[in-house]
Formats: C-alpha cells, sequence, structure tokens
C-alpha cells in the first residue's frame, strides 16, 4: 500500500469513528434524560483532529522524504 493511499485512509477511518460514536450517542441519549448531543459531537471531533494530526504532521513528512530518496537513488542508478 503507498504512503499516499494510507494518507487517504485516515479521514475513512475518522469518519467511520465518528459514524459508530454518533449512533452510540443517539443510543444512548435516551436514557440520560439529558442533552448528550452537543457534548457528544464535540467528543466525536477528537478523531478528525487525530487525522489531521497524523495526516499532516507524521505522513506528509515522511512522503516527502521517501520520494526524496527514491528520486536521489535513481539519479545514482543512472
Amino acid at each position: 500500500m503507498a504512503l499516499s493511499q494510507t494518507r487517504r485512509n485516515f479521514p475513512s477511518a475518522a469518519f467511520l469513528c465518528s459514524l459508530l460514536g454518533l449512533i452510540s450517542v443517539f443510543y444512548y441519549e435516551s436514557t440520560l434524560k439529558q442533552n448528550v448531543l452537543p457534548a457528544g459531537i464535540s467528543v466525536l471531533l477528537i478523531s478528525w483532529l487525530y487525522a489531521a494530526i497524523l495526516a499532516e504532521v507524521i505522513l506528509r513528512p515522511l512522503i516527502f522524504k521517501l520520494s526524496h530518496a527514491i528520486t536521489l537513488q535513481n539519479k545514482d542508478d543512472a
């Protein structure tokens, strides 16, 4: 699997996490007898924050470094 494809999978994983969390918030909202939707949605945004941090801070420099190393290796082979 290419690194660019891995970078695209983080938002997909964050979406699935948010969807499952939203379903559980709606499921338990009736038993808690209070409006937990705003607090639940704010907690669900944490998965999007982590996905953005992983994609931009960790994977973008790694992709650049690997593509640069591959380019240098191709120049040495030629």
